[in-house]
């Protein structure tokens, strides 16, 4: 305010501030010259990421866009302003317990809220439906949803398998099926409880390990700003049982010597003597050591634990 006195000699302070705000020279809530929330509407998948954080996590009003989050995930709301504008801050609340971020933009919200099919008691009147043509951008909108609404945990029982799931309203179940259908990434189930104990509730739980991986793949090619305490669980150089005795089951069958099975697959050589023997005496072709056949030795080397 120093520096407007100073350019404009002879007015006062109050002055100045009555001559603007006849001009309708008020700074916007929320933000102030750069930046604005219409980057949500862009076909991108860092914009349809965080489209879906802020349709779990955040709230459109009439005319203003807001969210709040735990402060220990401060850091990841001020990606957030960073990426709409410099403009936009983040302030501590309650004590410095949450932390939030809000913007008055009339205009842009009632765009956002067109486009999304947005309500403001969202919990319970969800979207019927996405804007997003592109599967590209549906898998960045579910990555964001997750973030925001869900969480990836260790699975009951597996030392480093993970588990992602999200538990909303049961009006959102028409949604989120469609969403698991078509990108064919989770399944959709009900759940008994949730908050409070009481109520039923529509569940999308992604247990597939390979499907966690293809999701944390495609966030990292695409650059997508992730929770990383959340993403982090999900063990990229795993490989379920399941897929590793295929995997060396296979190269059995192709005839591949025991030493090049070993190699390719990371098992102890006794596993791998074991597995021979079981295979022979199930009366298959036996093995012999010879070349690696071409089939098999085009498969990638099976990914080694950190």
């Amino acid at each position: 305010m120093a520096e407007v006195l100073q350019a404009i000699p002879g007015r006062t302070r109050d002055a100045v501030l009555l001559k603007a705000r006849k001009e309708d020279l008020r700074r916007p809530t929320g933000r102030s010259g750069q930046g604005t929330l219409s980057r949500l509407l862009e076909d991108d998948p860092v914009a349809a990421y965080w489209m879906g954080f802020l349709m779990a996590d955040g709230h459109f009003s009439a005319n203003r866009m807001t969210v709040t989050i735990a402060a220990k995930d401060e850091g990841h709301i001020r990606k957030l302003a960073i990426w709409l504008g410099p403009a936009f801050r983040v302030r501590f609340q309650r004590g410095g317990s949450i932390v939030g971020l809000s913007c008055q933009e009339p205009a842009v919200v009632t765009l956002i809220r067109e486009r999304f099919d947005l309500h403001s008691r969202k919990t319970y009147v969800p979207p019927m439906f996405l804007p997003y043509d592109d599967d590209r951008l549906l898998t960045a909108w579910l990555i964001g949803f997750v973030d925001g609404d869900g969480r990836i945990s260790k699975q009951s029982g597996r030392r480093r398998g993970a588990l992602a799931s999200v538990v909303s309203h049961m009006a959102w179940m028409p949604l989120l099926r469609s969403v698991s259908t078509r990108l064919g990434v989770g399944t959709i189930t009900t759940r008994s409880g949730g908050v409070g104990g009481h109520g039923t509730y529509a569940a999308l739980t992604i247990s597939a390990h390979s499907q966690l991986v293809r999701l944390k793949g495609f966030a990292k090619a695409e650059r997508l700003p992730v929770l990383d305490r959340k993403w982090d669980r999900v063990d990229e150089t795993f490989i379920p049982r399941t897929v590793g005795a295929t995997s060396v089951t296979a190269m059995i069958e192709a005839r591949v010597s025991s030493r090049d099975i070993i190699a390719r697959s990371g098992s102890k050589p006794n596993t791998i003597y074991a597995a021979m023997r079981r295979h022979r005496n199930a009366g298959a072709v036996p093995v012999r050591e010879g070349k690696v056949p071409e089939s098999v030795a085009a498969m990638p080397p099976v990914p080694q634990p950190a």
